[in-house]
């Protein structure tokens, strides 16, 4: 890998955590975040919790447990690296998302192009979001959840595409993304009573 890339990801890796830190610092000094207010809106509304609230946590939106996301991460980095850095440059049509390939049956392009990126700011902007909104996801749902939410989006969205017959070329993570945030405001929706407007 050439040193500039290097850099590069150093920058991108050092720049996620810092807004994913930012960002969940200042949310959690909002009121309605904190555990013992919502603790208390249960109690108030004599609520049967669907949230489970960690004891030795101090706000919802801190992940001790969230390693998947991260590893995630790691691998769209390497795949990147090594089919667009490398020789094996060559490979990746071979892991694209084309529907005339899988007209042909080469299915496995449904799963394969989750995980390819054709450019540095493609894979930055899709691996920031991924580690905004996969933490989350993770803690909420729990790490099987998260995996079954993240493949299965990614893979319909990529069957969709198909179905329709739009995208005959694409790759990205994107859609699996996508289906992380439907998942947060699924849980925003079915705890709306609890965590307020």
């Amino acid at each position: 890998m050439r040193l500039s890339h290097l850099v590069f990801f150093s920058i991108i890796s050092f720049g996620s955590s810092f807004i994913h830190k930012r960002s969940m610092n200042m949310l959690s000094t909002s009121n309605w975040l904190s555990v013992e207010n919502i603790i208390e809106r249960l109690s108030d509304k004599n609520m049967t919790s669907s949230i489970e609230v960690p004891s030795n946590q101090i706000t919802i939106f801190q992940y001790p447990e969230t390693k998947l996301s991260d590893a995630i991460i790691l691998i769209n980095i390497a795949v990147f690296s090594i089919l667009n850095l490398s020789s094996f440059s060559k490979y990746k049509h071979f892991f694209v998302k084309s529907n005339n390939a899988i007209s042909r049956g080469e299915i496995y392009r449904l799963f394969t192009s989750m995980f390819l990126h054709q450019t540095l700011f493609h894979i930055s902007s899709n691996m920031i979001s991924l580690k905004v909104y996969g933490p989350m996801v993770e803690k909420w749902y729990g790490t099987k959840k998260f995996l079954f939410v993240y493949l299965a989006s990614g893979i319909f969205s990529n069957l969709s595409t198909f179905l329709m017959n739009v995208s005959p070329l694409s790759i990205g993570a994107s859609g699996a993304i996508y289906g992380l945030i439907g998942a947060l405001n699924g849980f925003y929706r079915k705890n709306r009573a609890v965590l307020g407007n």
